[in-house]
C-alpha cells in the first residue's frame, strides 16, 4: 500500500476497515494522522532542515494515551507507517494492535544513512564543527 495523505477518501476508508468498531485510543481519520505528521515535520525540520533532506525517512505511529500499568484489560490502538517521498508523505500501512497496562501511544522517526549525514553535515555547518 501507497496511499499519499493527501487521499483523505482511502485512507479514513482503510482506517474504519481496520479499527473496525473501535473508536477510542485509535487513529479515526486523516485529521489525527495530518496533527502527528505536523510535529513530525516540526521535529525534522530542526535536526533536518529543509524538506529536501527528508526524502525516505519512515515514521511509525501508534495511537493511544498512556494508562495506569495496573489496568488488567488490553485495549485496541492503531499502528500507521508513513514514509517520505520526494514531496509529499505516503501512508504504507494500517493495521491495529492491542497494548496493556503501562502502554501508550508513540511517534518513531527512523532516519536512512543519508538522512543521517544531512543531519551531521547541518549539524556541523551551524556549530563549526569539524
Amino acid at each position: 500500500m501507497k496511499i499519499n495523505v493527501s487521499n483523505t477518501e482511502k485512507i479514513n476508508t482503510e482506517l474504519d476497515r481496520v479499527n473496525g468498531r473501535a473508536m477510542e485510543h485509535t487513529f479515526t481519520d486523516t485529521g489525527d494522522l495530518t496533527h502527528e505528521i505536523d510535529s513530525v515535520e516540526e521535529r525534522l525540520g530542526h535536526v533536518l532542515g529543509g524538506r529536501c533532506n527528508w526524502q525516505g525517512i519512515r515514521v511509525l505511529l501508534r495511537s493511544g494515551a498512556a494508562f495506569p500499568s495496573s489496568y488488567s484489560y488490553s485495549r485496541k490502538v492503531t499502528l500507521v507507517n508513513l514514509e517520505r517521498g520526494a514531496s509529499a508523505w505516503y501512508v504504507t500501512d494500517i493495521g491495529t494492535t492491542e497494548i496493556s497496562g503501562g502502554s501508550h501511544g508513540y511517534t518513531r522517526i527512523v532516519m536512512s544513512d543519508a538522512n543521517k549525514e544531512s543531519a551531521l553535515r547541518k549539524i556541523e555547518n551551524e556549530n563549526d564543527v569539524w
